[in-house]
């Protein structure tokens, strides 16, 4: 698998700058619909500024800040595993028909005899691979069928337990095809600014309001 087109960022504010209003891989689950906190109705108002940006809660910014001691506490137990990222600059790969579409993954790691994704989450809803949610699963499809990867490292902390667990997920080219095909369609939404289905009750008395 090749990779699509590689951006590479020195700091945080231009990449997020650049990503601003882009489809990325924690979207893509949303677009699909498989997301329990978020509705494809509720992704495009925020797209098209109709409803203020995702404000960063205390539980993120744990994440964020955890994201390393996950990779330490993994290493631990898995000395073999081996983290590649340059945490000197931030990777973001654009889809080459759709740059749209982008994606960054957490890292980049040499597990199991190959270099593969690596998606770290800090969690209070799943502790093993069997309630890995939906949404996360097709983030890391989109990853891989962006960065040219076949296979991705998912490690995650349940924060309740202090117990981490781990699974690598194989690439399904058809699930992720289907993942940029519903992203291509959302987008037309976005451009014409024309709202998406509604899915829920909230999402058809918002949309009441768009059509007024």
């Amino acid at each position: 698998m090749e990779a699509h087109k590689k951006i590479y960022f020195k700091t945080e504010a231009e990449w997020l700058a650049y990503k601003k209003d882009k489809l990325g891989s924690s979207t893509a689950g949303t677009v699909a619909g498989l997301n329990k906190y978020e509705t494809p109705f509720s992704l495009w108002e925020r797209i098209t500024h109709r409803t203020p940006e995702l404000e960063q809660t205390e539980e993120m910014v744990h994440g964020v800040y955890m994201e390393n001691s996950i990779r330490q506490i993994f290493k631990h137990y898995h000395p073999e595993v081996e983290f590649l990222r340059d945490l000197n600059q931030i990777l973001l790969y654009e889809h080459n028909d759709y740059p749209f579409i982008q994606s960054t993954p957490d890292d980049t790691v040499w597990f199991e005899g190959q270099e593969m994704n690596c998606e770290i989450k800090s969690t209070s809803a799943y502790q093993t691979p069997d309630e890995v949610p939906d949404y996360v699963i097709a983030q890391c499809q989109h990853q891989m069928l962006l960065s040219g990867h076949d296979k991705t490292l998912l490690i995650w902390d349940y924060v309740p337990a202090r117990r981490h667990g781990y699974m690598v997920i194989d690439y399904d080219e058809a699930y992720a095809q289907d993942l940029i095909d519903v992203q291509v369609q959302f987008h037309d939404f976005v451009v014409n600014d024309t709202p998406p289905p509604a899915r829920t009750l909230s999402d058809f008395a918002k949309k009441d309001t768009v059509d007024a």
